[in-house]
C-alpha cells in the first residue's frame, strides 16, 4: 500500500448519493421486502430534521393558506397535465424541502400558462386584424419558440395580460434563471425564493383556470375559460 503523501488531502465523501436506502443501496442487492414508510419519507426529504413529519406539515400548510387554494379547475387533460399537476408537484417538492425542484417546476408551469394565454388569444381574437408580425406569430405558433421574457413582453403589447400577472411571470422567470443557470448562486434564501416562485406561479394559474364559486355555491365560469371549454367541445357545468 502506498504511503500517504504529505501533500494529500483528506475530504469527506457521500456514499451512494443517488440511492434510496429504504428500498436498496447497492445495485447488486435485492430490494427490501417491505418498505418502511417512515424511512422512505426520510429518504425522499432533502433535509433530515428530528421532527421530519412536522417539518413537512409546516411547509405544506405554508402553501395551503386560504389565498393559496383552488377549489375547482376544468377536468381537461391539457390543463391538468401541463399546468395543474406540475404545480401540485412543485408544492410536493417544497414540502420535501426540494426547493430547487420546486423552482424548476414553477418555471415550467409559468411557461405553459403563458403559452396557454396565447392559445386563448388565438381562439378568441380575430387574428386577421392584427399586424403582419402577430399574424405570422399566431399562424405558426411562433410564440412557443420565444423566450419567456419575450413572450410576456409581446402579451403586454397586445394587452392580453394584466400587469400584475406579467410581473408574477417575470418574477418566476428571474428566480428560475438565477438558480438553474448560475453555478455560484448563493443558496442562503433558497426556501424563501422557492416560496416566492410558488406563490407567484399560483396566482398566474388561479387567474387562468380556477372556477370560482359564487355566493350560492354555483360555479362562476370566467368568460375565457367558458370560451376555451366550448372550443374544446366540453360542456360547461351550467349547461343543461
Amino acid at each position: 500500500m502506498k504511503a500517504q503523501d504529505k501533500h494529500d488531502k483528506i475530504i469527506k465523501g457521500w456514499i451512494r448519493p443517488l440511492s434510496i436506502p429504504s428500498i436498496k443501496i447497492f445495485p447488486f442487492e435485492r430490494p427490501v421486502e417491505r418498505i418502511d414508510p417512515a424511512l422512505l419519507v426520510r429518504d425522499l426529504c432533502r433535509d433530515r430534521p428530528t421532527d421530519l413529519l412536522e417539518a413537512i406539515k409546516r411547509r405544506y400548510l405554508k402553501l395551503s393558506a386560504e389565498d393559496l387554494d383552488i377549489v375547482i379547475v376544468p377536468a381537461i387533460n391539457l390543463i391538468l397535465e401541463r399546468i395543474v399537476w406540475p404545480l401540485k408537484s412543485a408544492k410536493q417538492a417544497f414540502c420535501l424541502a426540494d426547493f430547487i425542484a420546486c423552482i424548476a417546476l414553477c418555471g415550467m408551469v409559468c411557461e405553459m400558462a403563458i403559452v396557454f394565454i396565447y392559445d386563448l388569444a388565438a381562439s378568441l381574437w380575430n387574428i386577421s386584424r392584427l399586424g403582419p408580425k402577430y399574424k405570422k406569430m399566431f399562424a405558426d405558433r411562433r410564440y412557443e419558440g420565444l423566450a419567456q421574457e419575450q413572450r410576456v413582453k409581446e402579451l403586454r403589447k397586445l394587452g392580453a395580460i394584466p400587469d400584475e400577472l406579467a410581473e408574477d411571470a417575470n418574477t418566476v422567470r428571474r428566480i428560475r434563471r438565477e438558480y438553474l443557470h448560475f453555478l455560484d448562486k448563493n443558496y442562503a434564501r433558497l426556501e424563501e425564493d422557492a416560496y416566492e416562485a410558488y406563490t407567484a406561479t399560483f396566482r398566474v394559474v388561479r387567474s387562468l383556470v380556477a372556477l370560482p364559486l359564487g355566493k350560492q355555491k354555483e360555479l362562476a365560469i370566467p368568460a375565457h375559460v367558458k370560451s376555451y371549454l366550448e372550443l374544446k367541445g366540453v360542456s360547461s357545468p351550467n349547461s343543461a
